[in-house]
C-alpha cells in the first residue's frame, strides 16, 4: 500500500513539484504563525493583528476567481514563479524590517497584501499543474500524496514556528518562509514541461470566465457534495455526479488546508474529462470556499 501511495514520485517532475509544495506549505506555516507576534512586537496592538488578517485575507479573496482564470490562459510555470518571487521577496522584507527593527505597521499591512495577492494567483494555478505534470495513471495517488503532505507540512510547521517564534522572534521564522518560497521557485524552474492541449476551441473572454466562476460561487448551481470529506481520500465521484457537474462542492464539508482542497479539486476536475488547461479555473471556485 506505501508502495503504491508513494509510486507517483518515480516521476521526476512530480518528485520535483512535491518537494518544492511541501517546503513552501512548511515554511508558510512559520509566518502564520510569527504574523500576530509580529504585529504585536510592532505596534503592541491586538487590534492591529485583525488588520494584518485582513490584509492577507482580502486579497486572497478578491483575485482568487481572478488568478484561477490567469492560470488557465498563461503559462502556468510563470505565473507560479512569479507569484513565488513575489511571495519571497515580501516575506523576506518583512524578515528584514523585523530583525532590524525598523518595522511600521503600514509596511507590514503592505507586505502581507503582496503576499496575500500572490497565493490567490498561486493556489488555484497549481493545481493544474499537477495535472499537466502527473500521468493519468497516478493521478488519484499524486492528490493523496499531495493533500497529506501539505496537511501533515502545516501543521508540523506551525509546531516548529511556534518554537522558533518563542525563541528567536518572528523575524526569523519569516526569513525561513521567504526561503522555502525561493525552494518552490527552484523546484519550478527544474520541470520538464510537455505541451499542453489548447483550453478549449473558441475560448471565452476573461471577462465571462470571471462572471461564470462568481456566478458558481455565489449560487452553487451545479455543485453537490464530495462523496467522501478526508483530505486524503481518493474514492472518486459517481458517474452520473460528474455528468451533472454535482462534483465541484468540495470544499464547504471538507477540514482540511488549502493544499488539501486543492487536491480534491484537482480530482475531480480530471474526473470530469476537464482538459489541463481549464483546471484552474474550477479549482479557484473551490479555494475560494476554503477561505470564505
Amino acid at each position: 500500500m506505501i508502495r503504491s501511495a508513494l509510486a507517483p514520485l518515480a516521476e521526476r517532475d512530480v518528485r520535483h513539484l512535491f518537494l518544492g509544495q511541501t517546503t513552501s506549505t512548511f515554511g508558510n506555516a512559520f509566518a502564520n504563525v510569527a504574523l500576530a507576534f509580529a504585529v504585536l512586537q510592532t505596534t503592541g496592538s491586538i487590534a492591529n493583528v485583525g488588520l494584518a488578517l485582513a490584509a492577507m485575507r482580502v486579497p486572497l479573496l478578491a483575485f482568487t476567481l481572478l488568478g484561477g482564470v490567469v492560470g488557465d490562459r498563461l503559462q502556468r510555470r510563470a505565473v507560479l514563479l512569479t507569484a513565488d518571487i513575489a511571495r519571497f521577496v515580501s516575506q523576506g522584507a518583512a524578515a528584514l524590517l523585523l530583525l532590524t527593527d525598523n518595522a511600521r505597521l503600514w509596511e507590514l499591512l503592505a507586505l502581507f497584501a503582496c503576499h496575500g495577492l500572490a497565493q490567490a494567483f498561486f493556489s488555484p494555478t497549481m493545481v493544474g499543474l499537477i495535472s499537466e505534470v502527473t500521468p493519468p495513471r497516478h493521478l488519484q495517488q499524486t492528490n493523496a500524496l499531495f493533500a497529506f503532505s501539505q496537511s501533515a507540512a502545516g501543521a508540523t510547521g506551525m509546531l516548529v514556528g511556534g518554537a522558533l517564534v518563542s525563541i528567536a522572534g518572528p523575524g526569523y521564522a519569516f526569513g525561513i518562509d521567504a526561503l522555502s518560497f525561493l525552494v518552490s521557485a527552484v523546484a519550478l524552474a527544474t520541470l520538464q514541461l510537455h505541451a499542453v492541449p489548447a483550453r478549449i476551441a473558441g475560448a471565452t473572454t476573461l471577462l465571462r470566465d470571471l462572471r461564470a466562476g462568481w456566478d458558481a460561487f455565489r449560487t452553487d448551481d451545479g455543485y453537490g457534495s464530495e462523496p467522501s470529506t478526508s483530505p486524503c481520500s481518493t474514492r472518486s465521484p459517481s458517474p452520473d455526479s460528474l455528468r451533472s457537474g454535482r462534483s465541484w462542492r468540495l470544499v464547504t464539508s471538507a477540514a482540511g488546508t488549502p493544499g488539501a482542497s486543492s487536491a480534491h479539486c484537482l480530482r475531480a476536475g480530471w474526473l470530469e474529462g476537464r482538459s489541463p488547461r481549464a483546471a484552474s479555473a474550477p479549482a479557484a471556485h473551490c479555494l475560494l470556499r476554503s477561505v470564505w
